[in-house]
């Protein structure tokens, strides 16, 4: 029984609410005036795409069965449920307005259709041509085309080397700024032994590898 409701929209191949993937899996064929809008979208590639949304209460899937031997084989996906397998087989003259699925009178609502072509290289290609979107009571509308498939993005890694201490950048036998100048009754500490100097002196601080030297000079000039 073919579905007839009160209101109807035929939307063509070429409209832009259809979502076609991959898109380079398909092609538009002209020059046929049989066909609605004189073109369909054709694919042989296994498991290439059409996918809608529509909002009414049913639709009739239209195609082209091309010429040449072979079968048309698709699945057709109503709101995510188990697909429906359609197929078609090709002879000596190309079959146009095929009625490609019908769907059942559905509760008005907006409806996803995801449509995959199943055939091989081998097989005849899917054309598709139009829908045809039904309602009993309010007009039937496209909608905008349902999101393309994606796969999770792997969690970033950053580029940051790691901040070590200062204790980690230093290499060994490195000499080290002090905190502060060194100052009259200051501790001096190496890495043997620490002594405490005072008086009228100035300092100079020789840094090695193992060891720290301390030389002071008093007012008279003497070293030690």
């Amino acid at each position: 029984m073919t579905l007839n409701l009160r209101a109807n929209l035929p939307v063509d191949d070429g409209d832009s609410n259809f979502s076609y993937s991959p898109q380079a899996a398909w092609q538009v064929l002209t020059g046929s005036s049989r066909q609605r809008g004189s073109a369909v979208h054709s694919t042989n590639t296994n498991g290439a795409t059409v996918s809608f949304r529509f909002q009414g209460q049913g639709l009739m899937i239209y195609d082209t069965v091309p010429s040449g031997g072979g079968d048309v084989i698709v699945d057709v996906a109503l709101d995510g449920g188990t697909p429906t397998r359609v197929t078609r087989t090709s002879g000596s003259a190309s079959v146009f307005n095929d009625v490609l699925y019908q769907s059942s009178v559905l509760p008005f609502a907006i409806h996803t259709i995801v449509i995959t072509n199943r055939g091989q290289s081998t097989d005849a290609s899917f054309q598709f041509d139009w829908v045809d979107l039904q309602s009993d009571d309010i007009n039937p509308s496209m909608t905008t085309p349902p999101p393309p498939a994606t796969s999770a993005a792997p969690a970033p890694t950053s580029n940051t080397p790691a901040v070590t201490s200062a204790a980690q950048q230093t290499p060994a036998g490195a000499q080290q700024t002090p905190a502060g100048p060194q100052t009259q009754g200051q501790v001096i500490t190496s890495k043997n032994k620490a002594s405490s100097i005072s008086g009228s002196l100035s300092s100079t601080v020789i840094t090695s590898e193992s060891t720290t030297v301390f030389l002071t000079t008093n007012s008279l000039g003497n070293t030690w």
